[in-house]
């Protein structure tokens, strides 16, 4: 048996002739976690930025960001950006301080990279029940791979274009209530559905198999 946390299994099963099964990342609870302190940022964003990634989102999110940080100076960013064109430069920081940063964020900014693979990152920010996962549309048309887990306005947010980008997140960091509905279901379906222990009982129930 294969297990991949690539959504296209049938192509595997295809040139291995071997089954293959999907089991998704997660995020260690033990980490990522609510860390009990005082929101420092309204919105987070980091990592790396390279053309490969969906629609190149990262780096138009990163531009339009920096429009807003001049246009609205009361909203705290946390922006750490590093560019494959400048070899990856900026800070990297550590679990802890990664884990941290997320559970004192309003809103974290994730979106999909080469071949609209997700990241541990969306687990990660669901595992704080603190922080709303904010990203680009993972549904859609010609591209339904996520739709059972991540669902739009109900553990996340999702947008269509910068534009709508800047609309929602706008939206959000001015609507508490709503922001906290969608971040607690997000941790009811992460431990219900999402953690590593519901990964794990899938794998023994594939390895049941026969």
């Amino acid at each position: 048996k294969i297990l991949t946390v690539h959504h296209l299994t049938n192509n595997y099963y295809k040139y291995t002739n071997i089954p293959t099964y999907r089991i998704m990342w997660s995020a260690n609870e033990k980490i990522f976690k609510d860390y009990k302190e005082p929101y420092e940022y309204d919105v987070y964003f980091s990592g790396v930025i390279r053309k490969e990634q969906t629609d190149d989102y990262r780096n138009k999110i990163y531009k339009s960001l920096e429009n807003l940080r001049q246009n609205h100076p009361d909203i705290k960013f946390q922006i750490n950006a590093r560019f494959k064109e400048n070899n990856y430069q900026g800070k990297i920081f550590s679990t802890e301080e990664y884990a941290k940063n997320l559970a004192k964020s309003r809103i974290c900014i994730t979106t999909t990279g080469p071949a609209d693979l997700v990241g541990t990152r969306y687990f990660e920010i669901m595992a704080t029940n603190r922080a709303l996962i904010f990203c680009n549309n993972l549904n859609t048309e010609n591209s339904k791979i996520y739709e059972n887990m991540f669902i739009d306005n109900t553990n996340c947010v999702m947008f269509n274009s910068i534009e709508d980008f800047d609309k929602k997140l706008l939206y959000y960091l001015e609507h508490e209530n709503e922001r906290m509905k969608i971040v607690n279901q997000a941790f009811n379906d992460f431990n219900n559905k999402l953690s590593y222990y519901k990964q794990i009982e899938k794998i023994e129930n594939i390895i049941k198999i026969k």
